[in-house]
């Protein structure tokens, strides 16, 4: 299962994204992508970051919001779905 945190996309302009989506592939080399909602707000929009995952979660760091880059460090348990500012 691959992780993917943020970006942007430029349709008409830029708009960073804070949205979060796993992506799988089944038996036969099909992706499937799902969105994963939080219960509680996300962390702010953040491109480019870096992350990595330790057993059941993932540390999220740096990133950009369209106006300064960030040294932000975040952790998102994969279970709970909850994120650690």
């Amino acid at each position: 299962m691959f992780w993917l945190y943020g970006g942007y996309h430029g349709d008409g302009g830029f708009e960073y994204l804070k949205d979060s989506w796993t992506l799988t592939l089944d038996d036969e080399g099909t992706a499937h992508w799902a969105k994963i909602d939080t219960p509680e707000k996300s962390p702010p929009t953040a491109r480019p970051l870096s992350y990595t995952r330790q057993g059941h979660e993932l540390f999220l760091f740096g990133g950009f919001d369209g106006k300064l880059p960030a040294a932000d460090l975040l952790v998102f348990n994969l279970d709970s779905k909850r994120i650690i500012f």
